[in-house]
């Protein structure tokens, strides 16, 4: 009886490993293996649930939370190439069409270094997808990509006429969004009109001249750093800009840059907030035929 229970026993954990290896392998994500210099492209990793693969980011990236305790290698244009060799990185992504000189020079040591466009809200879409795609995260991507475009097949009537809107990044700047940026895209999205699309290049630089010329019906202060905020009320008490229609009605706003200046998977909200801003009582007026 001890022999024959001993040939069960045997018997059914052959059967059971044969089963086993039947079964489809449960697969897990690869150690951390990617150093991430764009902002918008770390946003877009943390979205699709992938963030396990990031090894590093640079000094930029501050959403979501969770990333500002991920290890720092300077910026897109700066970092530090000594930093990332240490982490022995399988790609290094950033943003753009062309990569900086340590980059470049990071590529001649044979690493994967890889700039993905992130200009638009396509190039968001498409960065998505292929982030998915290398992530093992293609039904995360596609997820994301329908929840975005059901948003912003969803959004209000517009008003019109459309109110003029100029965009200003830094409270002592005189850099504006041009035609074809990502911000550009947003203001229309959220029923403005941007001024900085009539002037040349997709970053202009524009004048005191051309603000009173243009006389904005707002004025988007994209700003960095909270104290900013405080500078704004300066620029409302300047007589200089004290005929400004903006000045007089009182629609001067401010908007962290982070919403405004990172084209990433948050852009639906940026979109929303400069709808209350741009266009405050679309919210009561259904689409019309």
């Amino acid at each position: 009886m001890g022999y024959l229970n001993t040939w069960k026993t045997i018997c059914l954990l052959v059967a059971y490993l044969a089963a086993s290896s039947l079964l489809p392998a449960q697969a897990a994500d690869p150690p951390p293996d990617l150093v991430v210099l764009s902002p918008s492209l770390v946003e877009i990793i943390f979205a699709l649930g992938a963030e396990s693969r990031i090894a590093a980011v640079s000094r930029y990236a501050e959403w979501p939370k969770a990333a500002q305790s991920l290890p720092r290698v300077g910026g897109g244009l700066d970092p530090s190439i000594e930093t990332i060799l240490a982490f022995n990185p399988g790609s290094i992504l950033t943003s753009g069409t062309t990569l900086s000189p340590p980059l470049q020079q990071l590529q001649r040591l044979g690493l994967h270094v890889e700039a993905l466009p992130s200009d638009t809200i396509d190039d968001i879409f498409e960065n998505i997808d292929i982030l998915g795609q290398r992530l093992n995260r293609e039904q995360a991507a596609q997820q994301l990509i329908g929840g975005l475009r059901q948003e912003m097949e969803a959004l209000p009537h517009l008003r019109s006429p459309r109110p003029t809107v100029l965009v200003i990044f830094g409270i002592e700047g005189n850099l504006t969004a041009g035609a074809g940026t990502f911000s550009s895209e947003i203001i229309q999205l959220a029923g403005g009109i941007n001024l900085g699309d009539s002037l040349d290049g997709p970053w202009p630089l524009f004048s005191p001249e051309m603000i009173l010329q243009a006389d904005p019906d707002i004025i988007l202060f994209s700003l960095s750093h909270p104290e900013e905020i405080r500078a704004v009320d300066h620029f409302k008490q300047n007589s200089k800009w004290k005929g400004l229609t903006a000045v007089q009605t009182g629609r001067i706003h401010t908007v962290p840059d982070s919403l405004l200046a990172i084209p990433g998977p948050r852009f639906m909200e940026t979109v929303r907030r400069l709808l209350s801003l741009i266009q405050p009582s679309t919210h009561a007026s259904p689409p019309q035929d």
